[in-house]
């Protein structure tokens, strides 16, 4: 089966880890955080602390979950012939990258939290609106495992969740992308604009970028833009930030926002040509690439908790403190769980690829 160039397959690489540190940022989003009985924070920030803290979390890092999904449908499809038995190997294959870890990682969340909210010490901090753990029925226990009808209990998995469902839709997709082609992408892509806030499993913004990667894939051509357009896509981007996340158009928002992803999913495909011949960067982010996995699936509830402890520490109300822990927390997590990785890899790596899918 075809595969895709060295230099390709590196300029994907290179978007791993800067597009889950984006991930992290979003999930970091708020600077408030839920005890039992009490809100610690503020929401009311300085007009540039705010402004800065939405077009990082709510512009630049949107575009991280779109670029996974149209990778995610490249590679799977990236020279896939017609037909189902194709797609076998595929499945199995994807047992092992998608369901174990899937599986495992919501698993040990449910666990934590169990135990969180039973602890006197700790059930301030979980107890939360929902139900406990403890208390769930059977078939609402499995409903917050595959998350149906709410988020999975680790709930950055719902992208895996997602992937999945794409996964077993792909042999109609792939019929349907070589019969129909272009014009279902404009419907898919279309629907995506119009609807963003659109209820559905899986969710349109995954359906449209996994289904336009699927058919870059099946035509093998690559999903970067010409390589002269870096510099017009980034001034682009740079002028639409800001209009777009504090401009005077509420009302037309959510549908701007949309563009605004896709033109923040082309100018990051557009700037891995610039790193790729950076030898440091492209150094570091190769070596930092295969921890991407282990960063994604980690990072939540440990987020979530040092953000509950460093505002019950801190308790921050001014926009400079609120604003220096917006940055540094999910960065002390990232960076903490890199530690942890590395340590892991050391000590027990079979374990730590089981868990990682064998990323």
């Amino acid at each position: 089966m075809p595969v895709l160039t060295p230099t390709a397959s590196d300029r994907l690489s290179l978007l791993r880890f800067p597009l889950i540190v984006g991930v992290v940022f979003i999930h970091a989003y708020a600077t408030t955080v839920q005890t039992a009985g009490a809100q610690i924070g503020s929401s009311q920030l300085h007009p540039a602390a705010a402004l800065f803290i939405e077009m990082l979390s709510q512009g630049v890092a949107r575009s991280a979950v779109p670029c996974f999904f149209l990778v995610a449908g490249l590679l799977y499809f990236w020279g896939l012939p017609a037909g189902l038995s194709p797609h076998a190997p595929k499945w199995r294959t994807r047992v092992r990258t998608l369901l174990l870890p899937y599986l495992f990682w919501n698993l040990l969340s449910a666990g934590l939290f169990a135990l969180a909210q039973s602890l006197p010490a700790t059930r301030a901090y979980f107890s939360g609106a929902q139900t406990p753990i403890a208390e769930l029925s059977t078939l609402e226990f499995l409903a917050g495992l595959f998350g149906v009808g709410r988020a999975p209990f680790s709930y950055p998995f719902w992208f895996i969740r997602d992937l999945m469902l794409l996964v077993l839709a792909a042999p109609l997709l792939g019929l349907l992308l070589r019969r129909l082609g272009a014009p279902l992408l404009v419907a898919l892509f279309g629907a995506w604009l119009l609807w963003p806030g659109l209820s559905m499993l899986p969710s349109l913004e995954a359906l449209a970028w996994f289904a336009l990667g699927a058919w870059l894939g099946l035509r093998e051509r690559e999903p970067f833009p010409p390589a002269n357009w870096l510099a017009g896509l980034l001034l682009a981007y740079a002028f639409a930030l800001p209009m777009v996340v504090a401009g005077p158009w509420p009302q037309a928002r959510p549908w701007l926002h949309q563009g605004l992803v896709a033109l923040g999913v082309a100018a990051t495909l557009a700037t891995t040509a610039w790193l790729v011949t950076r030898p440091r960067w492209r150094a570091a982010l190769l070596q930092l690439a295969p921890a991407s996995f282990f960063v994604y699936a980690a990072h939540e509830p440990l987020l979530t908790v040092a953000r509950k402890l460093s505002y019950r520490l801190l308790q921050p109300e001014h926009s400079l403190l609120l604003l220096t822990l917006y940055l540094a927390v999910p960065l002390a997590v990232i960076g903490v769980l890199l530690l942890l990785r590395a340590a892991l890899q050391r000590l027990l790596p079979g374990p730590l690829a089981w868990v990682s899918g064998g990323r």
